[in-house]
């Protein structure tokens, strides 16, 4: 479950998010739309507890942990492979060694990229990049995903076209 009660944040005198309030449980997506600068990212930052919002509360039933993220950067160490990275992450969300191995290998195999764990992620083309970053937040096995990226390989925007960030929660925390 995420839960967003009168959240409220602002960048100077730019106002981000002014009382947004929702809920999401198990098994719902939440898609943001809206052009460059409406909030988006700024709301799913304060949800996966990245930023505090300056006035209302944000709540994920599992607390941080219990968020993938993924966003406009990797947070990938380009000298590393794709699987040492996958394993680095979960071991930062507390998972065994042998859980994160086996996690590992069946994100991998999951995004097609079993052929790429060996391979450091400064090598990778920007569609593998969103792949590995993807894999990274999903091995951690999070009941809760947010996003800020758009789909792998895809180009720029013009500017000020719309956007989208998305919400989703798979499982009970």
């Amino acid at each position: 479950m995420l839960l967003a009660e009168g959240l409220h944040h602002a960048f100077g005198r730019v106002v981000a998010l002014d009382g947004v309030s929702f809920s999401l449980a198990p098994g719902q997506t939440l898609a943001i739309f809206g052009p460059n600068g409406a909030g988006k990212t700024t709301l799913l930052k304060v949800l996966a507890g990245l930023i505090n919002p300056q006035a209302g509360s944000a709540r994920v039933d599992g607390g941080r942990r219990a968020i993938g993220w993924i966003g406009h950067q990797s947070h990938l160490y380009g000298h590393l492979t794709v699987r040492e990275n996958l394993l680095f992450w979960g071991s930062l969300y507390g998972l065994s060694a042998a859980r994160r191995a086996a996690r590992a290998a069946e994100v991998l195999a999951r995004l097609d990229m079993s052929d790429r764990a060996g391979e450091p992620v400064w090598s990778l083309s920007r569609g593998l990049l969103q792949r590995a970053a993807i894999a990274k937040a999903l091995c951690t096995i999070p009941p809760c995903c947010c996003s800020t990226s758009r789909s792998p390989g895809s180009t720029s925007r013009p500017q000020g076209s719309s956007a989208c960030c998305w919400a989703s929660c798979t499982t009970a925390a």
